[in-house]
């Protein structure tokens, strides 16, 4: 057994080297606490994480040494100090280039950071629910990004990047930002209103993301596209305006906003997206438009108290039969509200019964399965607990 364990561990370390070989890249252990990964070729390192995630200050070093060789440390990683909410200071080197996406997220012990003048690059989420952070500052020579009033933008003023999440009270957008960007508000509970001016026309995923304290927000005309997750987590938005010219609603994007009571889907909307309403508590009913040709799994799932979706008579991908959405031609359960109980009988003529179809409708107790079914599809019935009997004809 031992000889047996000691040749696995050889092999392993073989492939290791191997892998470093072929990848021009290894990891090494830091004395000054940091873990990093090398690039043999190019001779720069990348800041992977902490040894000791206790640690309150740091200083990233300019460069670190192995084996003889320098290195210039050039990039934070993804998610290389996330969840380090120890982490009270940090400095980032002149010679940083790349900050990773979640490269400091959940930081809850930062209050500010400091990015420095060659940062080409920041990746989505990068600052993200990092609770306390009330400032992003930026080096004013940048030629990538600057900050307005502690806010990260990008270096014209188009984009929103990051507001930090230790903001409170109202924020007003500025006029000139026309991108809103993915996880830009992530985790900004502490808000209770944002004011988004008329030339914005993009608003990325997760850019509103557990922002738990919003109760209301305007969209401006001339948004087509509201991002997979934008407004996830919003449980205190109470109303909630879609602009008209609005053609896609992403996956989960109002996903777990309990407070909603009603949403009114634009005539414009070709797509929305899956579970893009899922966990929507406070709707008792919705309203499906003409021009909807896609509507994705579990599109209002979980949604407990939801008693019907309607669908424009003219729509021509879907119907509605006793509130309950199918395709047009009546072949497909696409989804029975969960606010739904007792017996349900699907109607003779379905043939499939789409994924996440049953969604959380915990007060059904039978369903009757007509002969003519010949697919179930994955999660169909998920969290139907009330669910005692099902009978296939």
């Amino acid at each position: 057994m031992k000889q047996s364990y000691i040749v696995l561990k050889l092999r392993a370390w073989t492939v290791a080297i191997l892998l470093c070989i072929v990848s021009h890249t290894c990891w090494a252990e830091e004395s000054g606490g940091l873990d990093f990964s090398l690039d043999f070729e190019n001779k720069t390192a990348t800041v992977t994480g902490l040894v000791d995630e206790s640690m309150k200050v740091v200083e990233i070093p300019a460069t670190v040494e192995f084996s003889g060789i320098v290195y210039s440390v050039t990039t934070i990683g993804n998610w290389a100090f996330s969840w380090c909410s120890g982490l009270t200071s940090i400095v980032i080197p002149k010679g940083v280039t790349t900050i990773g996406g979640s490269a400091f997220a959940r930081c809850s012990g930062l209050t500010s950071i400091d990015i420095p003048e060659g940062v080409t690059t920041i990746g989505e989420g990068a600052f993200g629910w990092c609770s306390n952070l009330m400032s992003i500052n930026v080096n004013e020579s940048n030629k990538n990004y600057c900050s307005v009033d502690g806010v990260l933008h990008n270096k014209s003023k188009t984009e929103i990047v990051c507001c930090p999440a230790g903001k409170t009270g109202s924020f007003s957008i500025p006029v000139g930002v026309t991108t809103i960007g993915g996880g830009a508000f992530n985790d900004c509970s502490g808000l209770t209103s944002i004011d988004i001016p008329k030339g914005v026309t993009t608003i990325g995923d997760r850019a509103f993301e557990g922002c738990s304290g919003l109760k209301s927000i305007d969209i401006p005309e001339g948004v087509t596209t509201i991002g997979g997750s934008a407004f996830s987590g919003c449980s205190g938005l109470t109303s909630i305006d879609i602009p008209k010219g609005v053609t896609m609603i992403g996956d989960n994007s109002f996903y777990g906003c309990s407070g909603l009571t009603s949403i009114e889907i634009p005539e414009s909307v070709t797509t929305i997206g899956g579970f893009a309403f899922g966990g929507c508590s406070g709707l008792t009913s919705i309203d499906i438009p003409e021009g909807v040709t896609t509507i994705g799994e579990g599109a209002f799932g979980w949604c407990s108290n939801l008693m019907s979706i309607n669908v424009n008579e003219s729509n021509k991908n879907y119907c509605s039969v006793d509130g309950v959405l199918h395709n047009k031609s009546k072949t497909e359960i696409v989804c029975c509200p969960a606010g739904k109980t007792g017996s349900f009988s699907i109607p003779v003529g379905v043939t499939t019964i789409v994924g996440w179809a049953f969604n959380g409708s915990s007060g059904l107790t039978s369903i009757d399965i007509p002969e003519g079914v010949t697919m179930i599809e994955s999660c169909a019935f998920y969290g139907c607990s009330g669910l005692k009997s099902i009978t296939c004809n």
